[in-house]
This record gives structure tokens, C-alpha cells and sequence, in this order.
């Protein structure tokens, strides 16, 4: 099983704009992608190149050990591809975990462009880094102009927690079927 963390709040906007019809980033990117159904009719883009904007992740329990994976859709909405710059914070800006870019193809005829999903998969390093699993953050920086990338869904996947306390007796099924 794996616990899925996805936008709950936004932290700072940025120059940054939830579509459509404004209001929260968070809830235009928070609808997931293998831990829910994404919906790419709703988005976050930026007003500038130079703006990063940053959104809360929902509280995850600290697994033990186990694959850590953050997944973001985009797309470009130029003639031509663009990059948005994906981060995972703990705290803040200042506390960066990991970083990537994620290239969004150009548009076949008019934008915007096809759907990319970026996969990023934490190494060792990058898991130790993270202590409080109640205070991660995304972040999302752009090229291109206004509107350049278009955010459309995040989610970052980690292990269950374990339930700690020894392993005890395995149950096993036939067993108790038998006995009925």
C-alpha cells in the first residue's frame, strides 16, 4: 500500500493563477495521478518567468524505508515547449529537497500542448533529508511567458507507514477455513 500527499493549502501565489476562474492553486492540482483521477481542465500558471510559487502537501506518516516519488502533470500553453521547474520543500524555499524540470512538448496546431508527466523518484540522500513529513511543500517555477506551463495535477507517493510492534504470528487463511 502507499500513501498518497497532494496540494491542501498554498503558501505563497507568486505572480502564480489557479484556472479557471481564479482562487486557490491547491485545489486546481490536488485531484491526484495514481493515488486519484486527474483532471487536467483545471491548472496553475504563472504571470512571469521569475516567480515561484509554493503549495502544502497534505500530513503523511514517516514510513521506514520504501520508494519516495513525486509526480507532477503539465503542459505547455505556447507555440512552442516550455519548462516548468517542479520543487519539494520541508519548511520553505530555504529547505529544498529535490528539484527538476520537466520539458511540456509544443502543440500540435494551437495550444495548449499535450499532457507530460514527470516522474521524480528521491534518492537515499534526498529521503534522509526529509524529518517532518507534516510539512512538505511543492513548488513550481516556469520558462516562457505568461502562462508558458500549465500545472494540471501533484501528488507525492510514499510507503504506509509500518505499525512497529514485532511481527507476531502469521495468520493463515485455509487454515480457518478449514476449521469451519
Amino acid at each position: 500500500m502507499a500513501q498518497y500527499g497532494v496540494p491542501n493549502g498554498d503558501v505563497s501565489a507568486s505572480g502564480w493563477n489557479g484556472n479557471p476562474g481564479g482562487g486557490n492553486l491547491w485545489d486546481k492540482i490536488n485531484d491526484g495521478i495514481n493515488g486519484g483521477t486527474p483532471d487536467d481542465s483545471t491548472y496553475i500558471n504563472n504571470a512571469t518567468d521569475t516567480n515561484t510559487c509554493e503549495i502544502n502537501l497534505e500530513s503523511l506518516s514517516d514510513p521506514d524505508s520504501g520508494d519516495h516519488i513525486l509526480r507532477v502533470r503539465a503542459r505547455s500553453n505556447e507555440n512552442s515547449s516550455t519548462t516548468v521547474t517542479i520543487y519539494l520543500f520541508q519548511s520553505g524555499p530555504s529547505s529544498v529537497i529535490t528539484s527538476s524540470g520537466l520539458t511540456c512538448p509544443a502543440p500540435d496546431f494551437f495550444p495548449p500542448g499535450p499532457i507530460a508527466e514527470g516522474t521524480i523518484l528521491l534518492t537515499a540522500g534526498e529521503v534522509s533529508n526529509i524529518t517532518d513529513y507534516s510539512d512538505l511543500r511543492v513548488g513550481f517555477s516556469q520558462n516562457g511567458s505568461f502562462g508558458g506551463s500549465q500545472v494540471t495535477e501533484v501528488e507525492f507517493e510514499i510507503p504506509d507507514a509500518t505499525a512497529g510492534g514485532g511481527g507476531g504470528p502469521k495468520l493463515n487463511p485455509e487454515f480457518f477455513i478449514m476449521c469451519l
